[in-house]
């Protein structure tokens, strides 16, 4: 931007300085690809894409060109990104280092109308026009964020031919580095069904032992959570680089909100992932009245399965259905599917009862083979240092390879609002 101010004084620096923008600005647009999935969460997609809306906007004003940045794959996807990953709470999956806020903030509806301005993409001027008299109100307490001036200047702009509605889609998935895959309601009433699920890798940049994991909606309540972010500053006086580094035996996995054991997926043998496995999205079953995702987990378990998917279903309008399919190695000695929750439970034999703000849901676990089911507090957390939220807890339902006829398990789990 510095470049573009100072052109005609400094022609030959500027020039320079504007190449090697031009030339290493797409570098920076490979994360979005291909389907805008940003795969350090939507709190980094507000960080990276502020940014390049800022120097995208320059770029067309200063030189009549965007250099093709905007056809990139997934760099315009990512603004429905960005809306369909918070739930109808308002809040956001926050997997890896996301926090839960930032949806349809003066911040989000200003980059929204950049995106709105060159793809004809809905824009939902009501909540737009709701929060800005709401923030009217409460001037006084506004907290600075990033490029307010650019954000509003994108909002001025915006035209008659922009004002078409955003439509909530029912089912959304997108591949690359963290595929994640959303089921919805179409209306997104604040009781609305919400499932987000994702696959990924762990050493990932901000990556999390999070593979396979879900948060779930459903009546007013997140019942399946993601413990989220912590603050960075407060690790690295305790565990310095550490924090930082992936490789499977370091400190960083020791944390509840980085490793498997705070997170709501399957863990074989009670180890940890594998934190440089990969899970792809393999199956969009989309065509039918139950849509289903599927993913590959094999790779989270090196030799302790052969294989392992698991797949989401939307199985009636309240109803979710978990179906985790093994094949067991020489090496399988048990299994333990796990839910984070905040809710209180009460258990009957195979039936879960979840309660929370006034609202109850039931988890049927269905299984030929014997299991035993635990509640596992984790506030306070394990660690003192670990991020604590208030009645935290992980439900386990158990398995001993042993239990099992023959050399694979299905291991199927609902969730509903009707009792079984």
């Amino acid at each position: 931007l510095a470049a573009l101010v100072v052109y005609e004084d400094a022609p030959e620096l500027s020039v320079a300085i504007l190449h090697q923008a031009v030339e290493h600005i797409p570098m920076a647009l490979d994360p979005y690809a291909p389907e805008g999935i940003y795969p350090e969460g939507p709190s980094y997609w507000f960080y990276a894409t502020t940014y390049l809306t800022a120097v995208l906007s320059a770029f067309e004003s200063a030189l009549g060109t965007d250099f093709g940045f905007t056809g990139f794959p997934g760099v315009m996807e990512s603004a429905t990104f960005s809306q369909v990953m918070a739930g109808p709470s308002g809040e956001y999956y926050n997997f890896f280092d996301s926090g839960l806020g930032g949806f349809q903030s003066l911040a989000h509806f200003g980059l929204l109308s950049w995106f709105a301005q060159r793809s004809g993409s809905g824009f939902d001027w009501v909540a737009y026009g709701s929060l800005v008299e709401r923030e009217l109100n409460k001037m006084q307490q506004l907290k600075s964020t990033r490029f307010y001036p650019l954000h509003f200047l994108n909002l001025a702009l915006m035209g008659e031919e922009t004002q078409g509605e955003f439509t909530w889609p029912e089912t959304w998935s997108g591949g690359g580095e963290e595929p994640i895959v959303i089921i919805r309601d179409r209306q997104n009433s604040p009781d609305a069904f919400f499932l987000a699920a994702k696959g990924g890798r762990a050493a990932d940049n901000h990556g999390n032992m999070d593979a396979g994991s879900f948060v779930f909606e459903l009546d007013g309540v997140r019942w399946s959570i993601d413990p989220g972010n912590q603050n960075y500053n407060t690790l690295e006086q305790i565990m310095g680089g550490a924090l930082w580094n992936s490789a499977q035996n370091s400190r960083r996995w020791s944390l509840l909100t980085k490793n498997s054991g705070g997170h709501s997926t399957l863990v074989v043998n009670g180890e940890m992932h594998l934190a440089n496995a990969r899970v792809p999205l393999v199956r969009r079953e989309l065509r039918g009245s139950v849509p289903q995702f599927t993913f590959d987990l094999s790779a989270l378990y090196g030799d302790n399965v052969r294989s392992a998917r698991r797949t989401f279903s939307r199985l009636t309008g309240t109803r979710l259905g978990i179906c985790d399919e093994l094949v067991f190695s020489p090496e399988t000695r048990s299994l333990t599917w796990q839910l984070i929750t905040r809710a209180d439970l009460n258990l009957d034999g195979g039936v879960v009862e979840l309660q929370q703000d006034g609202a109850t849901l039931f988890l049927r676990i269905s299984s030929a083979a014997p299991f035993k089911v635990k509640v596992i507090s984790l506030s306070p957390p394990p660690l003192p240092y670990d991020k604590d939220i208030d009645g935290l807890k992980r439900l386990e339902i158990h398995w001993k390879r042993e239990d099992f006829q023959g050399d694979s398990a299905t291991l199927d789990i609902e969730l509903d609002k009707k009792p079984f």
